[in-house]
């Protein structure tokens, strides 16, 4: 599913696969006219690490270990996996350049986002105020019930407990998507300019894969942003 209207600069584009997609990117680039692009993906481990792709020759390296991806490169495609995680996409039409964030409980707990921000600010000299970004489909608070561990984890980092947790016996709820929407809004960006697509991993058995529906033999939503080679 490709996001109208943004990233918002011709040439750019931004989405994330649906279960139809088998967790593959071959049979969307053909559709947004970047076949043959290289596709950057990650070793992912649920961490806060940001990886910036300089040159398209760093982005035929084999992968990373990382939860986030950074590029002002044309003709590339950055990408990241998730099954109920929080994806983001992160983009400054004046540079250009943008990033793909995995933000698991554990990165959204070790500020990811803030550090997919701040990459973006260090490497290309993105002003926060002039990002726009995306939350993709991920578990939302209907579902993600958490352990104490958890809850105590999200309380020693700073966030605040009645915008991100909602109590629940020995455990709670937890708003996976509002934490990582806070900590954007903290970082600096514009709340009108971040666009949280409000789908339930895990409500939406049709249409998304969810770890905590089907275990870990589900399929993975692919976010995605890239740009042809030439404007």
């Amino acid at each position: 599913m490709e996001l109208t209207g943004f990233p918002g600069l011709e040439g750019w584009r931004a989405g994330f696969t649906t279960r139809r997609a088998g967790g593959e990117l071959s049979g969307v680039l053909p559709l947004l006219g970047w076949e043959g692009l290289p596709v950057v993906r990650l070793a992912q481990r649920h961490g806060s690490r940001v990886v910036n792709i300089l040159s398209l020759e760093e982005a035929s390296r084999p992968l990373q270990e990382a939860d986030g991806l950074t590029t002002a490169c044309r003709g590339l495609v950055l990408t990241v996996a998730s099954a109920d995680c929080v994806p983001l996409v992160l983009f400054d039409p004046d540079r250009p350049a943008g990033a793909v964030i995995h933000a698991g409980w554990r990165g959204t707990r070790s500020r990811i986002a803030r550090g997919g921000v701040e990459a973006l600010r260090r490497s290309f000299g993105c002003r926060p105020e002039g990002l726009r970004a995306m939350i993709g489909p991920a578990i939302g608070h209907c579902c993600y019930r958490v352990g104490r561990e958890v809850v105590e984890a999200f309380l020693s980092a700073g966030f605040s407990p009645d915008v991100v947790l909602r109590e629940d016996g020995d455990g709670a709820f937890l708003d996976l998507p509002e934490a990582n929407r806070r900590d954007l809004v903290d970082s600096g960006l514009d709340p009108s300019r971040i666009h949280s697509v409000g789908l339930c991993t895990r409500c939406l058995a049709g249409l998304f894969p969810s770890y905590r529906r089907d275990g870990s033999g589900t399929g993975r939503i692919l976010t995605f942003l890239g740009s042809s080679p030439h404007s």
